[in-house]
């Protein structure tokens, strides 16, 4: 169901537009496709994933966007927190010099 209470297979073109442009597919967070539904007594569209199919759910590219830096944040966290409870020193990376070495 769509927040408005409608079938994802029932939406106008616009609402079906709408969530592509704006959703991804929550299992896999990919891109959301949209595509006439068949079987309807009137013309109606449904957005689905290409990859995982119909029926997995929609979340906002907001939520993703925010979620992949948090997941970042949290394996960077867990990198510092396991060197040190490993005793390894962890060197800061020159990006300046890597830059440099890789263009060699």
């Amino acid at each position: 169901m769509t927040g408005n209470g409608k079938p994802y297979d029932e939406l106008d073109y616009i609402e079906s537009q709408s969530i592509v442009r704006d959703c991804v597919c929550a299992q896999c967070w990919g891109q959301l496709i949209s595509g006439i539904s068949k079987g309807k007594d009137h013309k109606a569209y449904k957005v689905y994933c290409l990859d995982c199919g119909e029926d997995r759910g929609f979340v906002s590219r907001d939520y993703v966007k925010r979620r992949k830096a948090e997941d970042k944040a949290d394996a960077w966290d867990a990198k510092r927190n396991l060197a040190g409870a490993m005793g390894i020193e962890v060197t800061p990376i020159d990006a300046q010099k890597a830059i440099k070495e890789l263009w060699k």
